[in-house]
């Protein structure tokens, strides 16, 4: 892990209430104040329900603060519009998620290739790109299938290729191992760390699973929407 003085990620003072001011009033995540630095592994621990999956929603900036702020690579997200968000996160994070959420209509290369398309990159050149990821994590002999048939390490490699397209800093995985038999969840998590070790990508793991801890620099245990 490289030391750096500026934190690639921060936080300060961020909530989440839902119906803020109402007898419903709900409060997921309250005061969190984070620094997450450059080629840093961290992972966020925490029971279900305690504010994990809120938490990465607002460092992304899919979820607004009720309270508090979000600076990610010295941009404070609130100044963005929803267009200038999209590019941001397009170009500096990628997401891994429990259920894959590749679009079962589109073959491998093309679910990988798709945040490119966004980008406005020629096809042939997305796709070559695609097709060196799915190469790298030993699934390049699926790129014509769909999505469905897979297996599900065969589908979360491929969302980890599909994450890393436009070349992120950072990676969010969250739960990415949840739905795997343990043969596959292990692969996943050395190719989680190969990135942070080789590709020198700041992780973030989210998960319940206290036998993930050893994979971390650092850990953050989040109980009832809080840091403790």
């Amino acid at each position: 892990m490289a030391s750096s003085a500026t934190p690639i990620i921060k936080t300060q003072n961020l909530s989440v209430i839902y119906d803020y001011n109402k007898p419903s009033e709900t409060v997921a995540i309250e005061d969190i104040n984070i620094e997450i630095y450059p080629e840093e592994y961290v992972v966020i621990f925490g029971p279900s329900g305690s504010g994990k999956s809120t938490l990465l929603y607002s460092l992304t900036g899919m979820e607004k603060p009720t309270r508090g702020e979000v600076t990610i690579k010295e941009q404070n997200l609130a100044i963005l519009n929803q267009a200038e968000l999209a590019r941001f996160t397009r170009r500096n994070i990628g997401f891994v998620f429990q259920a894959y959420n590749l679009i079962p209509t589109l073959n491998v290369i093309n679910n990988v290739a798709l945040p490119q398309v966004f980008e406005g990159q020629m096809k042939y050149t997305r796709l070559e790109a695609a097709k060196k990821l799915l190469t790298r994590f030993g699934v390049e002999a699926h790129v014509n299938k769909l999505p469905q048939e897979m297996s599900g390490g065969q589908q979360q490699r491929v969302a980890i290729a599909r994450s890393l397209i436009n070349n992120p800093s950072i990676i969010f995985a969250d739960e990415p191992v949840g739905n795997l038999d343990s043969r596959s969840a292990e692969n996943v998590l050395e190719i989680l760390m190969e990135l942070n070790q080789k590709d020198k990508k700041t992780i973030n793991l989210l998960t319940h699973e206290p036998r993930y801890l050893t994979y971390a620099h650092r850990v953050l245990y989040m109980r009832d929407g809080r840091l403790i």
